[in-house]
C-alpha cells in the first residue's frame, strides 16, 4: 500500500514457545496463547513489537518460536542481555531452566520471571528433531486454511488504493 496510514493492519498469530530441547523432546509453554504481531503496513512500534492505531486481525494461525530452546550458552546470554535482566533474579531462573526435566516438568507452573507475564505450564511432545516436533504439534493443532476477516469488496478496494495511491 503506497499509504499505509489511511489503512493500518497488523494481523496476530499465537505464539507456541519452545522452552526447552532435550534428548527425548521438546518442553513447551502452554496454553499456546501468547500473542505475536507477525505482519502490518505501519511498522511504528510502541513498545516491543507491538503496533499502535492499527486494526488488529487475529488469525488462527500458530507460529512456532524457538525462543528458549536453545544451548545452556545461548540462553544464559539471551537471559543476561533480556532487556528485564534487572527484574529478576537471572541466575536463579537459569538454574531452574536447567534443572528442567521430564521428571520434574509438572511442577512448573505460572512460573514467568515476571510478575506481570504468565507462563501457566509446561506441555512435553515427545520429538527427537525439530521436523517430528512439527509433524507431532501439527496432529494436535492443526493449520487451517485462511479466512480473511473482510469482505471481498473491502478486498476490492484495499487492492485498488494499494495500485493507484
Amino acid at each position: 500500500m503506497k499509504q499505509p496510514d489511511k489503512t493500518p493492519v497488523t494481523f496476530r498469530v499465537k505464539l507456541i514457545v519452545l522452552f526447552k530441547k532435550t534428548t527425548d523432546g521438546f518442553f513447551i509453554i502452554s496454553p499456546y496463547n501468547e500473542l505475536c504481531s507477525l505482519v502490518t503496513n505501519l511498522p511504528f512500534y510502541s513498545k516491543a513489537r507491538a503496533t499502535q492505531n492499527t486494526k488488529e486481525y487475529i488469525l488462527n494461525y500458530y507460529v512456532i518460536h524457538q525462543s528458549w530452546a536453545r544451548e545452556n550458552s545461548e540462553i544464559q546470554q539471551k537471559i543476561n542481555n533480556w532487556g528485564h535482566v534487572n527484574d529478576f533474579d537471572t541466575i536463579e531462573f537459569y538454574r531452574s531452566w536447567d534443572k528442567l526435566s521430564a521428571e520434574n516438568y509438572e511442577n512448573y507452573l505460572d512460573f514467568h520471571p515476571l510478575p506481570a507475564c504468565s507462563w501457566e505450564k509446561l506441555d512435553f511432545f515427545s520429538a527427537s528433531n525439530l521436523d517430528n516436533f512439527i509433524k507431532s504439534i501439527n496432529v494436535k493443532l492443526p493449520q487451517k486454511n485462511i479466512n480473511w476477516p473482510i469482505s471481498a469488496f473491502k478486498k476490492s478496494i484495499l487492492y485498488l488504493k494499494s495500485i493507484f495511491r
